[in-house]
């Protein structure tokens, strides 16, 4: 799965918590780009390395309700 960050803070990104259990279900590698940097967490990673769990937040156009999940951002190193 691809998914695209606006922010990272404190070197971390946030990921929606059904995004994460949708990928570790189907295990499949979850691919974050920010920018021109990307980085690739596979299903291991994402029930292992995240940093925190947010509390529960509530949907602001009708959707689910969700955490959120941190992980540390180390973008892949592109080769020139």
């Amino acid at each position: 799965m691809k998914i695209e960050i606006r922010k990272i803070y404190r070197n971390s990104v946030d990921i929606r918590d059904y995004i994460v259990k949708k990928c570790i279900e189907r295990n499949e590698l979850l691919e974050i780009t920010h920018g021109v940097d990307r980085m690739i967490l596979t299903p291991l990673e994402l029930e292992k390395d995240f940093i925190n769990v947010s509390n529960i937040f509530e949907s602001k156009i009708g959707g689910r309700n969700y955490r959120l999940v941190s992980y540390a951002w180390d973008p892949i190193q592109s080769e020139l």
